[in-house]
């Protein structure tokens, strides 16, 4: 009886899928990468212009039918945002205390954020 369990868990593991939807390709490509982060929020449109249009990401949609939902793409990572939730709390302590960005040049996107930019 045991081996025939243990058949039946390894058949399961070789069918299941080899990628999980919300991953990325390169998250086996380091000792320490992840593919996403669930960010909770309040104002969705203020999210995808902040992320989008500001940050530089994709609004791109995943799932289909009642599951279907906008998230946004950045290269090497995804954000999944939790609609009409405030958030629940701090960052500090917590195990991400912060998102970081790398762009080419930083006063340009200080300045498209305060709002001061020429365009």
């Amino acid at each position: 009886m045991k081996r025939v369990l243990t058949g039946i868990g390894l058949a399961i593991l070789l069918w299941a899928p080899g990628v999980a939807g919300a991953q990325i390709l390169v998250a086996g490509e380091g000792p320490v990468v992840y593919g996403h982060h669930h960010l909770n929020t309040t104002n969705m449109a203020a999210q995808k212009k902040f992320y989008a249009h500001t940050l530089g990401g994709t609004v791109v949609k995943i799932g289909s039918g009642d599951r279907q939902q906008e998230i946004i793409q950045f290269p090497n990572v995804l954000m999944f945002f939790r609609p009409m939730q405030a958030p629940t709390g701090g960052s500090i302590g917590t195990t991400v205390n912060h998102i970081g960005f790398s762009v080419p040049d930083l006063k340009p996107l200080v300045a498209k954020i305060k709002g001061t930019d020429s365009k």
